[in-house]
């Protein structure tokens, strides 16, 4: 399997070699080959699956620095959304991943740090600050010429159903992710 996963057809296939080291407790070594594929291939698909290996293993910092050259890209290619969306029930994290120095907004999209950033400081119950960041950084719809009809309701906005982690604040390391569709509070978790 792994001359299939690192041959002509590694885009396609050596997730799933690694993914099978990691079912067999062989997380180092997936984590290797991940790791020497990026080297080889800089492709963001590599950077993608390991990332989101090294936050499933509750190494925050890791899957920063992994994803990091990917944060100002455009769209499907920023590998910052995927990075924010386990730690939304997380808002201590959250505002970590935010503040952290490697971290820069959205290529043409600077208003989603703004909303994350909002969305945290809520969840951390620090309410007046949240308005304040929303009032300073209001999110734009589309503009009425460019949506019909004008309508005074806001953009819907599409989250994904929260991952139910524990999480280390001291070390910055987010255990035991499950995706859970319950809207069950799990920040007073242990």
């Amino acid at each position: 399997m792994r001359e299939l996963a690192t041959g002509q057809h590694a885009h396609t296939v050596l997730h799933l070699f690694t993914i099978a080291l990691r079912d067999r407790g062989r997380v180092q070594e997936a984590e290797t080959v991940m790791r020497e594929a990026i080297a080889v291939d800089d492709w963001v698909g590599y950077r993608a699956w390991l990332s989101s290996a090294l936050l499933q293993d509750g190494r925050l910092d890791d899957a920063i620095t992994v994803a990091e050259p990917t944060f100002s890209w455009y769209y499907c290619s920023n590998l910052l959304a995927p990075l924010v969306y386990p730690l939304l029930d997380q808002p201590e994290e959250l505002l970590y991943l935010l503040d952290h120095p490697l971290t820069v907004p959205h290529h043409g999209h600077e208003e989603f740090q703004h909303l994350w950033r909002a969305f945290a400081l809520a969840g951390l119950g620090r309410a007046e600050e949240a308005i304040t960041v929303v009032e300073a950084h209001p999110i734009r719809g589309p503009t009425p010429a460019s949506s019909g009809p004008a309508s005074s309701a806001p953009p819907a906005t599409s989250l994904p159903p929260p991952l139910n982690c524990k999480t280390s604040t001291r070390s910055r390391r987010v255990k035991n992710c499950s995706r859970s569709s319950s809207s069950k509070d799990r920040r007073s978790e242990p």
